[in-house]
C-alpha cells in the first residue's frame, strides 16, 4: 500500500512553490503578491491533506 494519490500529487507539485519561495529569500528575486498568496495556499492545502 502506498500513500493516497491526493497527497502525493499535491506534494509533488509543491516543488514549484518551494522553489519560488527559496528564490525570493535566497536570490532576492521579485515575487508578486498573488504568487506569494498562491504558494501559501498550496502549502496549507498539502499540510491539511496530510493531516487528514
Amino acid at each position: 500500500m502506498g500513500a493516497p494519490l491526493s497527497v502525493v500529487a499535491t506534494a509533488r507539485e509543491m516543488s514549484m512553490m518551494v522553489g519560488a519561495l527559496l528564490g525570493m529569500v535566497v536570490l532576492r528575486e521579485a515575487v508578486g503578491l498573488w504568487r506569494l498568496i498562491g504558494c501559501f495556499v498550496m502549502i496549507t492545502g498539502v499540510v491539511l491533506l496530510s493531516a487528514s
